[in-house]
């Protein structure tokens, strides 16, 4: 789900935990201010029979960070990254 910014997406992760999901579902959260790892965690494969639940800005989607372009990770198995 993309949204305009971090608060933003800060207030629909509360709402939507706030409205109980499926313990088999995660939300991640991805915008610019995050540090490269957590970034990472968020375009890692989710645990067999979980699903993820991405909250991202455009600026997650459409700029990845230099070091993420440099070493060629993609958002799944073969996918290229918008640069």
């Amino acid at each position: 789900m993309f949204l305009p910014g971090a608060s933003e997406i800060r207030r629909v992760e509360s709402l939507l935990l706030d409205a109980g999901l499926p313990a088999a579902v995660t939300l991640m959260p991805l915008y610019g201010e995050m540090s490269a790892a957590a970034q990472d965690a968020v375009l890692a494969p989710a645990v067999p029979g979980s699903r993820k639940v991405v909250l991202a800005t455009n600026i997650a989607r459409d700029q990845p960070d230099d070091s993420r372009r440099h070493r060629g990770r993609g958002l799944g198995p073969g996918a290229p990254l918008a640069v």
